[in-house]
């Protein structure tokens, strides 16, 4: 906060430009701080790619390369189609892509390269969404989360109402009512939900993570949660 009162002291005096980056939570931080100037903020999301702009962003640099690679176009809408729109996965994947093509010591992304890759970025995604359960399950809201995972299963979005009812009916009967808005903010603040700029929904900020919280959580025979 301290910095942005400078920024605002400096602005009086010469043009600057200040850009915060890298947080979904940034609006609400901003509102706790009490930054008056935070309505006067442009607030660029950057969400999931479609598709069609996963393929593109994956092609376009193993066309430039020289001699170029390139990618079948099944492997290619396969590979979209895998990364979930996820720009972090996007990256995975033409890595993994690139190392697969150069370690083969060939031109064009076949099934048997698609599939060597694959096994690559699935170790990668494994430890990253195993992380991110493991910082779920430290903050005590993984219970919810599960919830959470479950209701978008059958619904692309959600409304906030929606969530925060999920959110009370997974509350375990011995929890406190007042930490609901304070479990629906964490939830935001750790990507797992995502509403995009003028949007007034909400969806998975990382489906295939919701995928892998759903799976781990699956209750076994006896109805303890499985931690597989």
């Amino acid at each position: 906060m301290r910095s942005l009162n400078v920024a605002q002291i400096v602005c009086a005096q010469a043009p600057l430009l200040i850009a915060l980056a890298g947080t979904p939570h940034l609006a609400t931080v901003l509102d706790a701080s009490g930054a008056s100037f935070n309505e006067r903020c442009q607030f660029v999301g950057v969400g999931r790619l479609a598709r069609a702009d996963a393929a593109h962003v994956i092609a376009v640099p193993f066309a430039a390369r020289r001699p170029a690679f390139r990618l079948e176009p099944d492997v290619l809408d396969a590979v979209a189609e895998e990364t979930g729109g996820y720009p972090f996965f996007v990256l995975i994947w033409g890595e993994e892509l690139w190392e697969a093509l150069a370690g083969a010591g060939e031109q064009t992304a076949d099934a048997a390269i698609f599939q060597r890759a694959k096994q690559e970025v699935e170790a990668r995604r494994r430890g990253f969404t195993g992380r991110r359960f493991d910082e779920l399950d430290r903050l005590g809201v993984l219970g919810t989360a599960a919830a959470v995972a479950d209701a978008f299963a059958d619904a692309a979005h959600l409304e906030s109402r929606d969530v925060r009812a999920i959110i009370a009916h997974a509350r375990p009967v011995d929890a406190n009512p007042q930490d609901d808005e304070q479990i629906f903010n964490t939830l935001v603040e750790l990507g797992y939900i995502w509403r995009p700029p003028l949007s007034e929904h909400f969806e998975p900020g990382i489906p295939s993570l919701m995928a892998y919280v759903q799976d781990r959580t699956t209750p076994g025979p006896t109805g303890v949660p499985s931690r597989h």
